[in-house]
């Protein structure tokens, strides 16, 4: 994403938000997440500077969101893929919806398209099925598949654009 940003613009910041190595010392975390294992932030940290000016935030983000958010920045673009559940990803818009204009474009990971048994738990399907009349979404192509409870479940990105001022 990076790369392809700088193909419009030199100047590219990353800011990202994870909980990196804290990952490992809440229990239960990756079953009520439904989350990989994150690298620590050093990693991630060398890895993308190669590429631009990065900041990283380590936490969760319902604590580190507001602290981002008091900076006044207002980003181009957004990928919302840290936590899985319902829950979080409904904290992180409620956040991220405060400092986008309109010609941010929000990227929602987990957008499950044959999962109704998990989408009251996981996944973004909720919040994108309930935004309202200020944004207009779309479900992107198919990006990836998983095995959950033995079935597979197709993966696809959410797109939230065109916010209506009100």
């Amino acid at each position: 994403m990076i790369q392809a940003a700088k193909l419009f613009n030199n100047n590219v910041k990353y800011y990202g938000f994870d909980l990196f190595e804290d990952f490992f010392k809440k229990k239960n975390i990756l079953k009520n997440e439904f989350s990989k294992k994150p690298e620590n932030l050093n990693f991630i940290k060398n890895k993308l500077n190669k590429f631009c000016d990065v900041k990283l935030y380590k936490g969760y983000t319902k604590k580190t969101l507001p602290v981002f958010l008091r900076k006044k920045i207002k980003p181009d673009l957004v990928f919302i893929d840290g936590g899985h559940s319902v829950k979080t990803i409904k904290s992180d818009w409620n956040f991220i919806r405060k400092i986008i204009h309109n010609k941010t474009i929000v990227i929602f990971d987990d957008y499950y398209s044959n999962a109704n048994n998990i989408v009251n738990k996981f996944g973004c399907n909720k919040i994108i099925n309930n935004l309202g009349t200020n944004y207009k979404y779309s479900i992107l192509p198919l990006t990836d598949e998983i095995l959950f409870g033995g079935r597979k479940i197709l993966l696809n990105f959410a797109k939230v654009s065109n916010i209506v001022k009100t």
